[in-house]
């Protein structure tokens, strides 16, 4: 599956992980992965916003969507159960 590049990030997790790629032992590998993208074909821009900047941008927008919201009542209509 091809995702556009405006819709991916690059997540990191190495605080208690046990298996990880060989070369992408620690955060010090970050560069490489970098690096690779670009060499790849992908720009800058894209690579930025998998490395972030795409992150930031969805932040953004989940933070304005809570102010536009913070008058409205929660809604009380329960989770459904599956048994």
């Amino acid at each position: 599956m091809k995702v556009a590049p405006g819709a991916a990030g690059f997540g990191t997790d190495f605080d208690g992980v046990e298996d990880v790629p060989d070369g992408l032992e620690d955060v010090s590998k970050l560069p490489k992965v970098t690096e690779e993208l670009l060499r790849r074909g992908h720009s800058e821009e894209e690579v930025r916003g998998v490395l972030g900047e795409n992150f930031l941008r969805y932040l953004t927008r989940v933070e304005a969507t809570a102010a536009s919201l913070s008058d409205e009542p929660p809604d009380a209509t329960p989770f459904p159960v599956r048994r």
